[in-house]
């Protein structure tokens, strides 16, 4: 029984049934890419849905050993007798094996797995002695037949000629007329490269199959009616997709433009289009076609695969990816380099919690000291309670804004106050600010001695240390001129500095407690009891 390639696919798979149930070996060889090995385990499918056959299929490969084959083989039987296995009870076993030209030949050109396949009945599948320099010996095999299947033009024509007039359906009749086009000028395509540009060891990969035509034809299948609405368009699209699939393989000019100009001259034979304008000689660079593959971008969306008419656009987008890959390279070294001097920040800011917790600790102290002197003093007289009870009242309402002010001061560093300092001509409410500052501490009133004041190293301490229970009545005169000023309030020193808001708002709580201090202390005093 023979086949010579003109057969569709169902007739084959027809034809491998009729050979499996009359049980001869059967041997399918074609070109690669034609579908063997898809329409064979199909039919083997098939026979394991009718639950009469069991199918076992191999692939072979260059390592494969005549033992693996064995053990693979008889996985599936079971034993019937000593040294007899065979298919289970009311089941038939028939084995698919694919590539069987795969094994390496031994030194003197045996081939184990395959002297093994003598006798049971196997279908394998092989390509075609044109297509490989291996040759297979059959000679021992029990059946003497050789059933091969070779892809001939027809089909060749056929398979991709179907499947594209179901796809072109749904384009406009302009397009659809094409279908014939299309697959004649791929397969003229594909057979001119496959004989003119030959393989050479300076170009071993020049290889062309089958594989090539259906993957020209399955580009030119993700193409939609949005993105191809003209003849010309549906040309350009094929000839991009025969570069894509063809060109990115030749690795010179000659072979390049060679290229180039058998696309355009087989679209104009054909379609009456060159698609492209190309130079009659000389080389040819890449054309200005390109079509780009885009993800929809909504949540769920299908791929759009259209021409990209803006190349220059993409090549920004692109660069701009790029530059932004390099600003994200550059900020993670920055990230490491910060790490040292962001952990000594963390240590500075431990050991400040823990200095404002000991304050805390020294402040709840001191009021349990005044609480217990208050109750001593209710016990002596009701006339002392009522003295210290009005004494503790206003210094209650003095300390609001003192601890803010101490706040405050502890939120600057040296940064802060070197970005005051820097000023040659302050705005007019930084000096004055420094102004009230420099009163406070006994300095002159002047810029001068307000930046000598900022440079001393201890300034913030100064200010946290301040003795504010014993400031004069003539220095709280002074003050007065800066506290009734109405633009020397912290919100409006703001806007010009904020390390001076801090600054004002300290002044202001010194100004503030003092003046409850003057009145809280002669109460206080009076309220002690004698000893």
């Amino acid at each position: 029984m023979s086949l010579e390639g003109e057969e569709t696919g169902q007739e084959v798979c027809l034809w491998q049934r009729a050979a499996l149930e009359s049980r001869p070996e059967a041997m399918w060889a074609t070109a690669p890419g034609v579908g063997k090995s898809a329409i064979a385990k199909e039919v083997l499918n098939e026979l394991a849905r009718s639950e009469l056959w069991i199918p076992n299929a191999l692939t072979f490969s260059a390592q494969t050993s005549s033992t693996k084959t064995q053990e693979m083989i008889e996985g599936k039987l079971e034993k019937k007798k000593r040294a007899v296995l065979g298919a289970p009870m009311g089941k038939r076993v028939v084995v698919f094996i694919d590539d069987v030209n795969m094994p390496r030949p031994e030194v003197y050109g045996a081939q184990p797995p395959i002297e093994l396949l003598s006798g049971p009945p196997f279908i394998f599948h092989v390509q075609t002695p044109a297509e490989s320099e291996k040759r297979l010996n059959f000679e021992e095999k029990s059946s003497s037949e050789e059933d091969r299947v070779s892809s001939g033009s027809s089909v060749m024509e056929a398979l991709p000629g179907a499947i594209l007039q179901g796809f072109l359906d749904s384009f406009i009749a302009s397009i659809q007329s094409l279908c014939d086009g299309l697959v004649l000028a791929a397969i003229t395509i594909y057979k001119r490269l496959a004989q003119d540009l030959l393989p050479i060891p300076a170009k071993s990969h020049y290889v062309f199959n089958l594989r090539d035509l259906s993957k020209c034809v399955q580009g030119i299948l993700q193409a939609s009616t949005d993105s191809i609405r003209s003849p010309h368009d549906m040309l350009r699209l094929f000839f991009h997709e025969n570069l894509r699939v063809y060109h990115d393989r030749l690795v010179d000019t000659d072979d390049k433009s060679y290229f180039y100009r058998l696309l355009s001259s087989t679209c104009a034979n054909v379609f009456h289009d060159p698609v492209l304008e190309l130079p009659a000689k000389g080389p040819i660079t890449l054309p200005p076609l390109l079509f780009g593959d885009f993800l929809n971008q909504q949540p769920v969306g299908s791929r759009i695969y259209q021409e990209i008419s803006n190349v220059q656009k993409l090549k920004n987008v692109l660069e701009k990816l790029f530059e932004t890959n390099e600003l994200v390279s550059v900020m993670q070294k920055q990230i490491v380099t910060m790490e040292p001097e962001l952990r000594e920040k963390s240590k500075a800011t431990e050991q400040l919690m823990v200095s404002v917790a000991k304050e805390k600790t020294a402040a709840d102290e001191v009021k349990q000291v005044v609480l217990v002197d208050e109750a001593a003093a209710k016990k002596i007289a009701a006339e002392c309670q009522l003295l210290a009870d009005d004494a503790q009242k206003e210094l209650d309402q003095a300390m609001p804004a003192m601890e803010a002010a101490v706040k405050a001061l502890e939120a600057l560093n040296k940064n802060d106050i070197n970005e005051i300092r820097v000023f040659n001509k302050p705005p007019h409410l930084v000096k004055y600010t420094l102004e009230a500052v420099c009163l406070l501490l006994g300095a002159k009133q002047d810029w001068a001695s307000a930046k000598v004041v900022l440079g001393d190293g201890n300034f913030l301490k100064k200010l946290q240390d301040y003795d504010k229970n014993h400031i004069s009545d003539v220095l709280l005169k002074k003050m007065k001129a800066f506290i009734d000023n109405p633009d020397f309030v912290p919100e409006v020193v703001a806007t010009q500095s904020k390390a001076c808001k801090s600054l004002c708002m300290w002044v202001r709580a010194i100004d503030s407690y003092a003046k409850v201090y003057r009145v809280v202390e002669p109460k206080r005093k009076k309220s002690t009891p004698p000893e």
